[in-house]
């Protein structure tokens, strides 16, 4: 299956030399993948355009950060501090993703860019965003389910992508089928922390609803843009006959591109994010809600005591 791993690397280029659909037209191409980039772009811009007049703890999150003062990060800052990482690997998959737009309608192939080069890193950097994506929706769940959030727990879960990604990068150059079904199996997993997370009740019911919307939002991101490729894959790499491995070239081109989803996904998540309430909020609810219980229930009002006599 020489044929295949090839077709892997190489996203687009034996594909868009006889596909149909999008791919077949380098000009749409191209500006569906350029345009659906910069859409994202544009909500992640927005979202934290509107909440430029509560973004002080996301400041103070990124000041500590590039300060080394990490250890002292506390409960949603540290959600903060993740969602920094997967901003930057954002930004690497946006301009990575204009190079390739270029190289798609033939204007960098031309040994100024190695193409090959330039497909692979966007190739991995969208998964390892898309990772990175679900361990951000993991601790913002487990922030409103779970208090406080440690640092340690958020490095154990870095040191597992710094692993997998280390793992990953050199195998995909040389042993490509190894490094898909690899990324799978991390990928299928942080999907399932997601899920398993959510299971856990909120500390308040008032933020029920913001951890059921991380959810679907984190869902949403990997079976859109992740699972229809990861199907696409499997199918080059069990292609015997070459007429199957054409129609599943161009197969896998079209989803590369008609997925290219995962910065919207992303600016939907930030928005959530922002809305996550930090500890002395997430206590507040739990002590109005429990106020609120006790007065449906009957009992008296906390700081409200009853004095009686008994006459002997």
């Amino acid at each position: 299956m020489e044929t295949s791993s090839r077709s892997l690397e190489s996203i687009l280029e034996a594909a868009m030399l006889r596909s149909a659909g999008v791919v077949g037209d380098p000009y749409l191409a191209a500006g569906y993948l350029i345009g659906s980039s910069l859409l994202g772009l544009l909500i992640i811009i927005g979202v934290f355009w509107y909440h430029r007049s509560n973004l002080s703890l996301f400041k103070r999150s990124c000041i500590m950060t590039f300060t080394c003062q990490e250890n002292s990060l506390m409960g949603v800052q540290v959600v903060y501090n993740s969602l920094m990482t997967l901003l930057s690997m954002d930004a690497v998959n946006l301009i990575v993703a204009i190079i390739l737009g270029a190289e798609i309608v033939g204007r960098l192939c031309d040994g100024v860019i190695n193409c090959l080069s330039v497909e692979i890193t966007w190739f991995l950097s969208r998964w390892f965003g898309v990772i990175i994506h679900l361990l951000n929706a993991s601790l913002s769940i487990y922030h409103l389910c779970h208090q406080p959030l440690s640092v340690n727990r958020v490095r154990i879960a870095y040191s597992l992508i710094g692993l997998m990604i280390g793992i990953i990068i050199p195998l995909y150059l040389y042993v490509t089928k190894a490094a898909i079904f690899i990324l799978a199996s991390f990928m299928f997993l942080f999907a399932l922390s997601v899920i398993v997370t959510s299971t856990a009740p909120t500390l308040s019911p008032s933020t029920s609803a913001l951890k059921k919307l991380i959810m679907v939002v984190a869902m949403c991101n990997f079976l859109v843009v992740y699972v229809p490729t990861f199907i696409a894959q499997c199918l080059l790499c069990t292609a015997v006959y070459d007429h199957d491995l054409v129609n599943y070239e161009i197969i896998y081109a079209n989803v590369q591109v008609f997925t290219n989803f995962h910065l919207l996904f992303d600016g939907f998540l930030c928005a959530l994010i922002l809305k996550l309430p930090s500890g002395e909020e997430q206590q507040q609810q739990q002590e109005q809600w429990q106020q609120q219980q006790q007065q449906e229930l009957g009992f008296p009002n906390p700081g409200y005591t009853v004095s009686t006599t008994v006459n002997q």
